[in-house]
């Protein structure tokens, strides 16, 4: 659906979730999975009639802008997009139970700028951070069954036009950690500790050595320990980086430890080619906190970097998949999402190919395969380009956005 209303050729567009269930891949349309009101057609045992109220449909999705999604609980999803009139929309999926929340007209979030990606993390209560329609960071924060709350930040600096954004929490959940690009293609961190004034840090300045960082790079990061955190970006090169921020053991001179950034090319460290403008990069964290990055490569094919604790190693996913005859070639500036089973041992990943396909490429222990979800499930179409989420409980669960 465009902005306004249906006519035309505008599209519907909603929040398909997939997910592998029982060993079969199964989907639903969570924007049309909304319980039937009471005293239905549907619930009533009488010989038909007149119809009765229509079923009700959650908003319909913008496909210009992000999604997240996060688990709260077993069997239990939250997953966040903009609305076509930039309402940001929750989906609160309970198993079988489907409802959805208008946060800006529930609790007055600022409307989502046009093009504006979505982050969200759990710990600590779940946090979403969007920016608004005059590029400013956005927080919305709800803790321990209390109330949402809202606020735009107003100290940091505006985030370029096509600022990618991301966010992790570290183990003591004291602090949320955000991370996005300025209008000079800066990457910003900023941290907040509950609702005391955010810290800004410029780490494109406060980290010499790194090559800038691509004005159309992707962004991701995970945060573990007590103040540990990893961020992931391209450089001008397209090679990706690592930005590492590393707490020492304590000693008499640092009694909380000596803190200090380090940062890594890793095309040079593991031998990683490199990936295209544009190209999605995300990171996954095994339940030992070693990262595992997967990116696409200038060729197109799913790569991987894991840390091991003393070094990078890589690989292609993409090529290795199907007996090395390889997976479907991903789609250029297309969506990636990947999450890993609780005991490590299988990998999740979700990309479009170069025909819009849905697919799953998924490490089982011992090989790569992939799977044509969109033939396979005959999926809804999916929106061009359209954002990807996925979470990990018990099973695999993916977000796009479909178009129809």
């Amino acid at each position: 659906m465009g902005v306004g209303a249906l006519g035309g050729n505008e599209k519907m567009v909603t929040v398909i979730e997939v997910t592998l269930r029982g060993g079969k891949w199964v989907y639903r349309d969570l924007n049309f999975s909304l319980p039937a009101p009471a005293n239905s057609a549907e619930d009533s045992t009488e010989s038909p009639g007149a119809p009765g109220p229509p079923r009700p449909v959650a908003p319909f999705a913008s496909p210009l802008n992000g999604t997240a999604s996060v688990t709260v609980g077993k069997d239990s999803q939250r997953i966040y997009y903009a609305d076509t009139y930039g309402s940001i929309i929750e989906l609160a999926v309970d198993g079988k139970d489907v409802r959805w929340r208008n946060f800006t007209a529930d609790v007055g979030a600022p409307i989502a700028g046009v093009g504006s990606p979505l982050a969200a993390t759990v710990q600590g209560g779940v946090t979403v951070h969007y920016f608004d329609a005059a590029n400013r960071l956005v927080r919305l924060w709800h803790k321990n069954g209390n109330t949402w709350t809202v606020r735009t930040y107003n100290k940091p600096p505006k985030a370029s036009a096509a600022s990618p954004l991301a966010a992790t929490v570290t183990d003591d959940v004291r602090r949320v950690l955000i991370y996005y690009m300025n209008t000079r293609n800066q990457l910003l961190e900023v941290s907040w500790t509950h609702n005391k004034e955010p810290l800004v840090t410029n780490l494109s300045t406060w980290i010499s050595g790194p090559l800038p960082m691509s004005p159309v790079s992707p962004l991701a990061a995970v945060g573990f320990a007590s103040d540990i955190r990893r961020i992931y970006y391209l450089d001008v090169n397209n090679s990706p980086i690592q930005l590492a921020h590393n707490v020492d053991a304590p000693t008499n001179q640092y009694p909380t430890g000596r803190k200090w950034w380090s940062w890594a090319n890793l095309t040079q460290a593991a031998g990683a080619k490199y990936t295209l403008d544009g190209d999605p990069m995300v990171v996954a964290l095994t339940r030992t906190s070693q990262p595992r990055v997967y990116y696409q490569d200038w060729a197109g094919n799913v790569a991987a970097l894991a840390w091991s604790g003393s070094g990078w190693s890589y690989s292609t996913p993409g090529e290795l998949a199907n007996g090395e005859a390889g997976a479907p070639t991903a789609a250029p500036a297309g969506a990636l999402a990947a999450v890993l089973s609780a005991d490590d041992v299988k990998q999740f990943l979700f990309y479009l190919d170069r025909s819009d396909h849905l697919i799953s490429l998924q490490w089982t222990g011992r090989l790569w395969y992939s799977v044509d979800l969109s033939a396979e499930l005959r999926l809804p179409p999916t929106a061009h380009a359209c954002p990807i989420s996925a979470v990990f409980d018990g099973d695999p669960y993916a977000y796009y956005l479909s178009s129809e």
